[in-house]
């Protein structure tokens, strides 16, 4: 396979189309799989200092959270809310209600199904949830699956507001805590299938792809 793959390879990374792009100031990691007349890369370039074992150990809990059906997922990590780089017009109260809890990693997945997910790490998820709550005076629509409660912020918008337009934030999602994640997603449909892939164990961990990659970034 890995010689069949060179082959495939050789004929369209060329010295030629490869000398017009710059050299990643990173390491690049792939995997790769051919299948006939194709080949999948999958793999990740991290800068050379950007992950350490504290980020990587962050990841690991992230990967206990995502359903095992995500195939895409991006993230990134905050102390704080300044590091999300909130609009400077957004009121004090919604930054406090949407990223002063926030720590660790932001993690943005997409599944199979192209269904969305916005993870944000919290020390106390609990005063996250306390604080999100603020937003519904006379309390936020809320629900419960299999033992975990869901709340719906109460009017659209709000992640936008304060984060800004240049990416795609949920519209007006539904949130959980699941372990130290405060998870979002515009369906509740989705957030109780979440749900369910992390009370029943089929979660992204259980990948040994996504485990290696993960010890790769932190040099475990």
């Amino acid at each position: 396979h890995a010689q069949r793959g060179a082959r495939l390879l050789d004929r369209w990374l060329l010295p030629d189309a490869m000398g017009t792009i710059d050299a990643p100031d990173a390491w690049i990691a792939l995997d790769l799989r051919s299948r006939p007349e194709q080949v999948l890369l999958g793999g990740s370039m991290p800068a050379i200092d950007g992950v350490d074992h504290a980020d990587a150990q962050a990841l690991r809990d992230v990967l206990h959270v995502l359903p095992e059906d995500a195939v895409a997922f991006q993230a990134c990590a905050v102390e704080g809310a300044d590091d999300l780089h909130p609009v400077a017009t957004a009121p004090d109260s919604l930054q406090d209600a949407l990223l002063s809890w926030v720590h660790g990693l932001v993690t943005r997945a997409i599944s199979d199904q192209g269904d969305g997910l916005l993870l944000m790490g919290a020390t106390d998820p609990g005063e996250a949830v306390r604080r999100i709550g603020a937003l519904c005076p006379s309390g936020c629509d809320t629900a419960s699956h299999r033992g975990v409660l869901q709340l719906q912020l109460p009017v659209a918008g709000l992640h936008e507001a304060v984060l800004g337009t240049d990416r795609e934030w949920p519209a007006r999602p539904w949130c959980a805590v699941l372990d130290e994640q405060v998870v979002f997603s515009d369906r509740r449909e989705v957030l109780e299938r979440t749900i369910d892939a992390w009370r029943d164990g089929q979660v992204l961990a259980r990948s040994e792809r996504a485990r290696r990659t993960v010890d790769g970034l932190s040099g475990d």
